[in-house]
């Protein structure tokens, strides 16, 4: 991993461990969601070497996903918490929201990005100088 990939994967796990799942510092990150984070960058369900890759999200794609699902996330969590069984439960629900919302946000960003090349690159053929003047 770049030092990039490095402190974006940070802080995506930050995000989801204390505004997602709500968990304090004394909290253990869970494993299962190391995995499917893992997983989502590679457009599996769960990390794993063997199965092709499907897809590739970065973790900063994967982070604004998060961001954008967090109420939806948080109102089902909290109004469905006698339903849910456990913590592997509890994360399959979260990356169900995620894996909805990630083809959406991934193309947004792309529309972005060639909206700002585009930009960029762009000549504006009607200006004229006029002494040190640009008119």
């Amino acid at each position: 991993m770049t030092e990039k990939e490095n402190q974006d994967w940070k802080d995506l796990c930050n995000y989801v461990k204390y505004e997602i799942l709500e968990y304090d510092k004394s909290l253990k990150f869970p494993q299962q969601l190391v995995l499917r984070l893992k997983g989502l960058n590679k457009g599996q369900f769960i990390a794993n070497k063997k199965a092709e890759q499907q897809a590739e999200y970065s973790y900063e794609t994967i982070l604004l996903t998060f961001k954008l699902c967090k109420s939806k996330i948080r109102n089902y969590l909290h109004d469905n918490s006698v339903k849910i069984k456990d913590e592997s439960h509890k994360i399959n629900i979260i990356m169900l929201f995620v894996e909805k919302e990630i083809n959406d946000v991934y193309l947004r960003i792309k529309a972005k990005e060639e909206l700002q090349n585009k930009i960029d690159n762009l000549e504006l053929d009607n200006q004229y100088h006029k002494g040190n003047k640009l008119f």
